[in-house]
Parts: C-alpha cells; structure tokens; sequence
C-alpha cells in the first residue's frame, strides 16, 4: 500500500515539480484545513451578529433620543401653560382684590357720612370673617395671596354686604326726608327718623338685607309694620303696610316680599315710611338706598 501522496506542478515554461507528502500529512493538513473553516465560519456568524446587534442598538438610541426630543418639546409647552395659567391667575386675583376694594371704598364712605363703625363679625369655621375696609387690602400682597385666601375675604365681603340694609324697598320718589320736619298733620316741628317712599296701595315692599323678622302688627302710628333684625347692628322697619306677608322670628333675605304698600296708620296717603337704624339709633337710609346698585356684590 502507498503511503506517499506524490503532487507534479507544472509552471508556465512547462517545467515540473514534484512535492511528496505522506498520507498522515495530507490528513493533518486536511483536518486543520476544516477546522480553520468551522473557526472562520463561526467568526463570520458572530461578526455578523455584532453587527446586527449593533444597528439595533443604533435604532434603539435613535429612537429613544427622537423621544426625549418630544418629551422635551411637550415639557416645553407644559411649562408654558403653566407659566400662564399663574400668570391669569395673578391677574384674576388681582383684579378681584381690586374690585373688591373699589366697593370697600364706596360702602365704606356710605357707613362713615351715616356715622356707622362696623365691628368684626364671626366668620364661618373659625376663619374669623369681619368688614373688610380699605386698610385690610393696602397690607395684602398678590405675590403671596392665594385663591382660598380671596374666596375667603369675597365669602366675608358678601356675608357683611348681605346683612347691610342696602338699596330701597320699593322704587319710589321721597316724598318726605330724614331729619327734622314740620308734621304732615299738626305742621309741628318735628324729627322724621326715616323716608317716606311714595307708591300705589298694594305695591311689592321687599326687605333690603338677610335678617329675621324681629316684630310685626299694628301700631297707632306705624298701621301695619314689619321689624328685621339683621344680626349685626342694624334693625329696618317697613310701615304704613297694606298687608304683612311674613311671621315673626322667620328669615328672610334681600329681596324676600315682606307686604304689600298701603296707607294704614298715621298717614296721609299711600307710601311705606322705611327707617334704618343701628345700635339704637336712626341713621339716613338715603345713603344706603343709593349705594345698593354699586356695592351690592363682589363683582362686576
């Protein structure tokens, strides 16, 4: 058996060589050969592999930078939003501190020419709640004022403005003034301590503050009458009445129709003789039948 393996190669000029290898050789050699295949066909699968691992990773940051790019495109705009919406807010609450403070201005020159000192009234859940004048916005900073603080002073506002006798309680022109007089009927001197109103026998009369009926009936001078009681100081009475429409200790609100306008009592035609008075004393419902239109809410 031959154990030789016997290769002729033959050059351009015809001449040969022959180169003898070995049977075991050419095996070896045949073996290393695969082997080195197999080892650069599977450096060829990883090479590839990287390589798709690579453009995905590639992809994947692509992407996730393309989103961070919106991501930082949307906090942009939400940032924006937000700056605004406090911007609005600020001049929401500025422009009602300034509302507010425009009628503190009106009823608070109203109370002073009437000679009326308001005390602090209790607010509701402790927040202390008094009559805000003017004084108590010239101290509060917007930089620092927040909504519920604003709510809070508009709730008291409007819980003080609902309990002062304001705006009349029938339209009507003054027949007769607050002050001294002489007597429709003796043409005596003497002191009116509210306005008459003149109207028709039957006219609506509403009350022109939340309060509770403190007296009602018929009285030798008054005819028939209505007394709120408005829990802070101020008392109202409606009389000369046609018709009383509410009962005693019952509560009623600005608007509430209390009767009806007659001429019963100490009169001399049909008009409803309305008088303010707080802590006792008469005050000029004048005043404060003029200032209903401007003071009457916080806002507008």
């Amino acid at each position: 058996m031959k154990t030789k393996l016997h290769i002729t190669l033959f050059s351009e000029e015809g001449l040969a060589k022959t180169i003898v290898i070995s049977k075991a050789c050419f095996k070896r050699i045949l073996r290393g050969s695969a082997l080195l295949l197999i080892i650069l066909c599977c450096l060829g699968f990883a090479g590839i592999k990287l390589f798709l691992n690579d453009w995905q990773s590639t992809t994947t940051v692509t992407r996730l930078v393309g989103d961070l790019t919106q991501s930082h495109a949307a906090n942009s705009v939400l940032h924006e939003e937000v700056s605004t919406l406090d911007r609005e807010k600020k001049e929401l609450l500025e422009d009602t501190v300034r509302k507010l403070d425009e009628k503190n201005k009106i009823l608070d020159s109203i109370l002073n020419a009437a000679g009326v000192r308001m005390k602090a009234l209790e607010g509701n859940k402790n927040r202390g709640g008094r009559f805000i004048r003017q004084s108590a916005f010239q101290s509060l900073s917007t930089q620092s004022l927040s909504a519920e603080d604003v709510l809070a002073k508009v709730e008291n506002y409007i819980q003080t403005v609902q309990t002062i006798p304001l705006g009349a309680p029938v339209a009507g022109e003054i027949s007769s003034g607050f002050g001294r007089r002489e007597d429709p009927l003796n043409d005596s001197p003497a002191f009116h301590e509210g306005v008459d109103i003149r109207g028709s026998i039957g006219t609506k009369l509403k009350a022109t503050a939340d309060g509770r009926v403190k007296d009602r009936g018929y009285h030798g001078t008054y005819g028939w009458f209505v007394e709120i009681d408005h829990g802070n100081g101020f008392v109202t009475m409606y009389c000369h009445l046609k018709k009383i429409m509410v009962q005693n200790n019952e509560k009623v609100k600005r608007g509430t129709i209390i009767g009806l306008l007659g001429n019963s009592g100490r009169t001399t035609g049909s008009h409803v003789h309305y008088e303010i008075h707080h802590k006792g004393h008469p005050v000029n419902p004048k005043s404060f039948m003029s200032v209903a239109a401007t003071s009457a809410g916080p806002t507008g």
